[in-house]
């Protein structure tokens, strides 16, 4: 298997603990560049890794064939150019962008280098989303009538020495986790009609937004989706049909089997315990029946299987296409827009040529 050489821009939560695993499982891919100011933890963590100090030099290993920016979110489009000027193909970690304006740069200057240009939605392979994925399809539910998905969490105190809550370009809890539940739902039912929003600062009002309510409107349905900091424990999903429910709480199980260090090869990895099935009840004349679904094993690996092939095949089948990681921000953009107005914004798919 030709190995592909990569390079890392960022070593923080998401360049350690969510690709460095993946990368260095994968025998198709090698890390060996990190441009980073955490010389030791690096060279800890992948002996042998050459460590830059500016994106510069780590451009100018001639032998990188990709590189992941895992940079904070006001970086992503400035060092994405750079990295395509350089011809290296691009994975950028979720939001792609903060505007469509930016994304749209990008697309065509991928597409003028012919580089792959991809979006690291890993939560496409949680472990409870295949499982309302294939639900969704079985059609089980019948014609489904609410779809709620969240990301609550108990955070009551803000901190503004993190970037993701001072407010700036790509900060706040709506670009931060807004993506994951967004690109989640156009996936499951494509483009929404209209878009309506609130979005709010409700732990400290100098921070950047920590709460957001967001309704995509399908027509004889409605997704509600929504992040909050003052809460715990609700349905991670919550999905009404005409012929039953299906409630699933708890979040996928990678990110923390990741931190605690399990290899992502580990037969254990991505597999939810039972305690933590969701519940799915079905209404017939009869009456109801409320019975546990197990949930599909999670693998974020699929990620990197599909990047390697769209890399070293030339398969159009790109993971994440950019495409479409744009067009989560287009609704992040149209979420914000709608908020300011107090209206209900109509969404227009954008031309891409």
């Amino acid at each position: 298997m030709k190995e592909i050489n990569v390079g890392l821009i960022g070593f923080g939560l998401a360049g350690r603990v969510l690709h460095m695993p993946f990368l260095q499982s994968h025998p198709g891919f090698c890390i060996t560049d990190v441009y980073s100011s955490q010389v030791d933890l690096i060279q800890k963590e992948i002996p042998g890794c050459r460590v830059h100090q500016s994106l510069d030099s780590l451009l100018s290993e001639s032998s990188l064939g990709l590189v992941i920016n895992c940079g904070p979110n006001e970086t992503h489009f400035s060092y994405a150019k750079e990295v395509l000027k350089a011809n290296k193909h691009l994975v950028i970690e979720k939001p792609f962008v903060n505007t469509v304006e930016e994304g749209l740069a990008l697309i065509e200057l991928a597409r003028s280098k012919n580089k792959v240009l991809t979006v690291f939605h890993n939560r496409r392979w949680d472990g409870d989303f295949l499982t309302v994925k294939d639900l969704v399809a079985s059609r089980k539910l019948g014609d489904i009538k609410l779809f709620e998905a969240r990301w609550d969490r108990f955070r009551p105190d803000s901190d503004l020495a993190k970037w993701r809550e001072k407010p700036a370009p790509g900060a706040g809890v709506l670009f931060d986790l807004g993506p994951h539940l967004i690109d989640q739902v156009l996936q499951l039912f494509g483009l929404p009609k209209r878009v309506f929003a609130d979005i709010d600062s409700l732990r400290d009002s100098n921070a950047a937004d920590d709460y957001f309510h967001l309704i995509l409107d399908y027509g004889s349905k409605k997704v509600v989706l929504r992040a909050f900091t003052f809460a715990e424990g609700t349905p991670r999903f919550e999905i009404c049909g005409s012929q039953g429910v299906f409630r699933k709480f708890g979040v996928d199980i990678q990110e923390s089997q990741l931190r605690e260090k399990m290899s992502p090869l580990d037969a254990e990895f991505g597999v939810d315990p039972e305690s933590s099935w969701g519940e799915l009840i079905t209404f017939k004349d009869s009456g109801s029946n409320v019975s546990k679904m197990e949930t599909h094993h999670g693998n974020y690996m699929e990620f990197y299987n599909g990047l390697y092939q769209s890399i070293t095949e030339g398969k159009e089948g790109i993971p994440v296409p950019a495409k479409e990681a744009l067009e989560v921000i287009q609704i992040i953009e149209l979420a914000f827009q709608s908020h300011q107005q107090g209206t209900w914004v109509d969404f227009v798919p954008l031309d891409f040529k």
